[in-house]
């Protein structure tokens, strides 16, 4: 359901959630996680979505449990209501990087 009571159904491109007791996003929900098969992944990565309408920036999406950069964007783009006009960039963090910069966010 969307914030505004509407309800809607999307394809997501891999196991998906929200990461509980962290300050909202920038959409005033729950900072969103997708969640790949590898859950000992050395690495965490972010995307920054953009408004494909205003370019502007919307809010960061977070992926963990994937190996690779490819990975991580496949599952973005596996969602049924994204494209490549949607990332306005991708950033890799270590895992402990990760966890202390959510951590600090608190």
């Amino acid at each position: 359901t969307a914030p505004d009571g509407t309800p809607f159904e999307t394809k997501v491109g891999a196991h998906y959630g929200y990461f509980k007791n962290l300050p909202p996003g920038a959409d005033g929900q729950a900072p969103d996680v997708f969640v790949g098969d590898h859950p000992t992944a050395p690495t965490a990565f972010v995307i920054d979505e953009n408004d494909p309408k205003t370019g502007k920036y919307r809010q960061s999406k977070s992926f963990i449990g994937f190996q690779t950069f490819e990975q991580a964007l496949n599952a973005y783009l596996d969602t049924s209501s994204k494209d490549p006009s949607h990332v306005g960039g991708m950033k890799a963090y270590p895992v402990a990087e990760f966890k202390a910069m959510a951590k600090a966010q608190k």
